[in-house]
């Protein structure tokens, strides 16, 4: 057997094997694989603002038709595919072993859709119509039956008309942008405002409906030491580790309905210290926040506290371990030619990568560049690895 590979031209240019698959299974590959896993995001964000740590013992039905768990089915899952655990990326995220039909039971079940209702512009009648049709040909590609053009099309439309509120919520948690305003009176924010450290901001961002509060760590990452030549830097600094804080304080993670990391750019100055700063968004439902943010407010004390004594002990000692402060390395290479030149910086080093082993509120680097999160993200939650290029607004 000769299997052809694609060939890679000049300017991102692709060559396709005629042999291969016409390309309207590529297509559907792509739509289903954003849409299945925006709606395991949606399940995870409703159930984890209803029952807190115990979400994931959200009762289901499998499809083989027996009683469960979310918890229990995952488990059995992941126990049976451990035997092949150097194949693709393994996840220890629950509702990623789910499949398409438990995540749709699971949403039009008279237990929960009263919960789920409010993200759809339609009956639940309907939304069940409409997913089912999007199961059924999922099933079919996902068993090689074959599909046509048309098929295609019914998926994209039924999710442009079903995603649509689901894709504006998803984009209001990620995109807290907005700073909240610093007169405010809401006892939540009069009694948070004041969070800080000898290392940290705490910043107070909101999303566009005010319905989600982004609580950001800003840490300025201490250099602790720096190499640097005409054409390359090495530092080594201190950053946070986000699933540390989860597991360490437990009442954020109960509340919290996810965790988020960024690096903003780096630029570097004449006397090669570049500032450095990491973010950790800590996103919250607006009511849960207003509700509990008295005993948060102590937990972020206590967590300030403990980066403060963490990040002075490993300056002083290197071969001391923090919980939730740890020592990283970031390289930077300059680039391009003549006046035309500029420094690249190697972000992911500060950022933590994911493993299988960690709580499902952790994101990672999960982040919007455009509007159309659904159709454009490059990464999801809970993946490891980009699963495509960026498309950028601009």
């Amino acid at each position: 057997m000769d299997w052809l590979k694609v060939e890679y031209g000049e300017e991102g240019k692709i060559k396709v094997p005629s042999n291969w698959l016409f390309l309207h299974y590529y297509e559907a590959l792509s739509i289903l694989f954003r849409v299945e896993n925006a709606l395991r995001v949606l399940v995870y964000i409703v159930l984890k603002n209803k029952s807190g740590l115990d979400w994931a013992d959200t009762s289901i039905s499998s499809d083989d038709g027996s009683k469960t768990t979310i918890s229990a089915l995952a488990k059995k899952r992941i126990s049976q595919i451990q035997d092949y655990g150097y194949l693709g990326y393994q996840s220890g995220a629950p509702l990623m072993h789910l499949t398409s039909g438990e995540l749709v039971r699971i949403l039009i079940s008279d237990s929960y859709w009263k919960l789920f209702k409010k993200y759809f512009n339609a009956s639940k009648q309907v939304v069940t119509l409409k997913l089912e049709e999007i199961g059924t040909i999922r099933n079919s590609l996902a068993h090689f039956r074959p599909l046509t053009q048309n098929d295609v099309e019914v998926v994209k439309q039924n999710a442009n008309q079903v995603f649509s509120v689901i894709e504006e919520t998803l984009i209001n948690i990620v995109d807290t942008g907005q700073r909240v305003p610093t007169n405010i009176t809401d006892e939540w924010y009069v009694h948070l405002r004041s969070l800080g450290s000898q290392y940290c901001q705490f910043i107070h961002n909101q999303s566009p409906d005010g319905e989600w509060i982004r609580l950001s760590i800003q840490f300025n990452c201490p250099i602790m030491h720096k190499y640097t030549t005409d054409n390359y830097a090495s530092y080594t600094v201190l950053s946070l580790n986000p699933v540390g804080m989860l597991k360490e304080y437990q009442q954020i993670m109960k509340l919290v309905t996810c965790i988020i990391e960024d690096v903003p750019y780096i630029q570097m100055p004449a006397d090669f210290i570049p500032s450095i700063t990491k973010y950790i968004g800590f996103i919250f439902l607006r009511d849960k926040l207003e509700a509990h943010y008295g005993e948060l407010k102590t937990e972020f004390e206590k967590l300030l506290a403990e980066i403060d004594t963490e990040a002075d002990l490993i300056k002083e000692d290197k071969f001391a371990q923090g919980k939730v402060v740890y020592i990283s390395t970031l390289t930077a290479r300059k680039k391009g030619e003549a006046k035309h030149q500029y420094w690249v910086f190697d972000y992911e080093k500060l950022l933590r990568s994911l493993d299988e082993k960690d709580p499902a509120e952790f994101w990672g680097s999960f982040s919007m560049y455009t509007r159309g999160l659904v159709s454009d993200a490059n990464r999801f939650p809970w993946m490891p690895v980009p699963v495509s290029n960026t498309r950028f607004p601009w």
